[in-house]
């Protein structure tokens, strides 16, 4: 689970987070500096015994809600136990999350190791991660994610003279009364005073439903695209 949906379930009120995205998961310690390349010819290369890709449920629920896709490179080394025993980025996707999400995905990836003179070796190799969003990833992000426009009414002073517009994702934490208990700012709109509205509109305007587990109300995240548009929004 991502981060930031931790910090929803069991942590303090976030009005708004407005901070950088910063790598969250913790690399291995580097050890393959000195370590022959998998492929190399004096040694009989390891052989995958798990599947080597992501599947959808690994991909961070927060790049699929932000559309994020990309391409990671990793290198990794695998130990002579056949585990992934070293793992850091060498190219990034371009999103933070994705580069942990990989980082934490490969460490339960499983080989039969590579042999020297037929004894376990280490040995490092490359590995690009592919993130791609398909069809029914991204549809069920957009079925699950509420836009909604606000009006020219809703704009907080000088915001709408001032032609600000944008779009401000949010994320509230629901629970079993349809309660709002928490709420989190996971992209900003560009304008502070846009965002600390939409925060105060989505936690105070709304009743909200609680979800249902096997007929029993549970908490549940509700993703909120806020949208800031001076194009019909005199209504």
């Amino acid at each position: 689970m991502d981060t930031i949906l931790r910090a929803l379930l069991f942590g303090p009120i976030c009005a708004v987070l407005v901070l950088p995205c910063v790598s969250l998961a913790a690399p291995i310690a580097s050890q393959s500096a000195a370590l022959p390349e998998c492929r190399s010819s004096t040694l009989t290369a390891p052989k995958a015994l798990t599947t080597q890709t992501m599947g959808e449920e690994t991909y961070p629920l927060i790049s699929v809600a932000l559309g994020e896709e990309g391409a990671t490179i990793l290198r990794v080394t695998i130990g002579t136990d056949g585990n992934v025993t070293d793992a850091r980025v060498e190219t990034s996707s371009g999103y933070p999350r994705l580069d942990d999400a990989s980082l934490e995905g490969v460490k339960s990836w499983r080989y039969s190791p590579a042999t020297l003179d037929g004894k376990p070796a280490a040995c490092t190799k490359e590995m690009r991660i592919i993130w791609k969003l398909t069809g029914d990833v991204a549809d069920e992000a957009r079925a699950t994610t509420n836009f909604i426009s606000m009006s020219k009414a809703d704009y907080p002073p000088g915001a709408y003279e001032r032609n600000e517009q944008g779009t401000t994702l949010i994320f509230l934490l629901v629970d079993e009364t349809g309660t709002v208990i928490n709420g989190a700012m996971i992209r900003s709109s560009g304008f502070a005073d846009l965002d600390s509205a939409a925060m105060n509109i989505a936690a105070t305007r709304w009743k909200l439903e609680a979800a249902k587990l096997s007929g029993e109300k549970v908490k549940t995240i509700i993703p909120l695209m806020i949208v800031w548009s001076l194009t019909g929004s005199e209504h």
